[in-house]
């Protein structure tokens, strides 16, 4: 059986060359697909976790509603807090 199977790649020795190389651009894809996705899904995380980047507790409103200037000044003055910073955060539509 081994004898006519090397007798058959010897003949056929173009087929073998091209099935090896189907066999080389399909993983290549699988495996371009796989880092594009792992990629994409470090830079999508990455992205909303660069906001809270050294922040260790955040004081934040009720829906919908606004901290007065004041309360930042409040929790500066907190036992414990070494720096306290406002941000203001909100959506545009892009027109």
């Amino acid at each position: 059986m081994l004898t006519v199977t090397l007798a058959g790649l010897r003949v056929r020795w173009r087929r073998l060359l091209l099935s090896a190389a189907a066999v080389a651009l399909g993983v290549a894809f699988a495996a371009g697909t796989l880092i594009n996705t792992a990629t994409v899904h470090a830079a999508y995380y990455s992205q909303f976790a660069a906001q809270a980047k050294n922040v260790d507790a955040a004081v934040e409103p009720a829906s919908g509603a606004r901290l007065p200037l004041s309360d930042l000044g409040a929790v500066r003055a907190v036992a414990g807090v070494a720096a306290a910073e406002g941000r203001m955060a909100g959506s545009l539509p892009i027109v």
